[in-house]
């Protein structure tokens, strides 16, 4: 096996990067290094790939960006943990690669043979460009949501990028299939979305604005971490995690205009877990309940409608502390322990705090 490798590796290093012959050797030496698992280093093999993924002068190989897909899906920690430094410069990759898919590539850089040019080539391409985008979004979506927010502010990604909508989409399925896979990155999702939204931006807003909503609203229905309320149009939401899945804020957002017109902090800067938020029926006030005291906290958030709370969102409010002696003890801190716990306002003033739908009690929030 070694032998093997090796002859390959000098035959890639003598064609040129991106030729036939390479794009050969190296689909031959990617299929034994896959099949070999831990009793080979795919450095350089990863390398290799990722350094031609989006690169102008390479041609697309569909079979070479299905491999790096297939390594990273079902191969071992070596493909995952390379693709995990790089995974900035592999994004960036795949983002350029579909871009220049998108804008139909020259016809000497199409892998294939010359006079047998096709379209069918360029979309098979960026459909598998696509699959190894939903993938790495699936295995860290916090990060990715982060990259793609700066290119979505940088204009890199923009309303006329087939990019948007394929995320978007597969963002809902997560949500309808995995909601709690996005635990610790909704605030970048909504984020996104809101960008996606903005009124200073008409173009993006008119085309995104029914997809982002629904988003919103289906996050606000699969996770008791997230609330939105229909009348005043407000939307809650912890802030993004400083430490593990715990966060400084709650931040509150007018859906209208996109705009955060509150930022909740918690007592003395502590990072806590929201598990359960819920905006009262009359969005006078906010509840909150957190997983490593056991207290449910109440804000009054009336205060931020007025011109003087809008212009400085950042204003500590202060909250009500409730100890609750009533929630379930866990011995581990895993997404499965902290699932289940919901809020529920039976009045203005009376909280209930539910697990799995079984009320577990009650507290007074005036």
């Amino acid at each position: 096996k070694p032998a093997a490798m090796q002859s390959i590796q000098k035959l890639l290093s003598s064609n040129g990067r991106g030729s036939r012959d390479w794009a050969k050797n190296i689909l031959i030496l990617g299929l034994i290094a896959v099949s070999f698992e831990d009793s080979y280093d795919h450095t350089l093999l990863i390398s290799e790939l990722l350094s031609t993924v989006g690169e102008p002068s390479v041609p697309f190989h569909s079979s070479l960006v299905s491999l790096l897909t297939k390594g990273m899906s079902n191969s071992t920690r070596g493909w995952k943990d390379t693709v995990e430094k790089s995974f900035s410069k592999v994004l960036t990759s795949i983002f350029n690669a579909i871009h220049a898919v998108n804008d139909h590539v020259p016809p000497d850089l199409s892998p294939r043979k010359l006079g047998k040019v096709s379209p069918f080539t360029t979309l098979l391409s960026r459909d598998k460009l696509m699959q190894l985008l939903t993938l790495m979004m699936q295995q860290n979506i916090r990060k990715f949501m982060n990259i793609f927010i700066q290119k979505l502010q940088k204009g890199e990604v923009n309303s006329a990028s087939s990019i948007l909508p394929m995320i978007f989409t597969s963002i809902l399925s997560l949500i309808n299939a995995h909601p709690w896979s996005l635990f610790g990155a909704t605030h970048q999702v909504m984020s996104a979305c809101f960008t996606c939204m903005d009124p200073s931006n008409p173009l993006m807003r008119k085309s995104y604005l029914h997809i982002g909503m629904t988003i919103v609203c289906e996050m606000g229905q699969k996770l008791p971490f997230i609330d939105m309320n229909a009348s005043s149009m407000l939307i809650c939401i912890p802030a993004a995690p400083v430490e593990k899945n715990a966060s400084r804020y709650i931040h509150v957002f007018n859906a209208k205009s996109a705009e955060m017109i509150q930022e909740l902090q918690f007592e003395d800067q502590k990072h806590l877990t929201p598990l359960a938020v819920k905006i009262s029926p009359d969005s006078g006030l906010l509840a909150c309940f957190s997983v490593e005291d056991s207290c449910i906290r109440v804000w009054s958030i009336k205060q931020s409608w007025t011109s003087a709370f809008r212009m400085s969102p950042r204003v500590n409010l202060p909250s009500k502390r409730i100890p609750c002696h009533f929630t379930l003890q866990t011995e581990s801190d895993e997404i499965k322990n902290m699932q289940g716990y919901a809020l529920k306002w039976a009045s203005s003033s009376e909280l209930h705090l539910l697990h799995n739908n079984i009320q577990l009690g009650r507290v007074s929030a005036g």
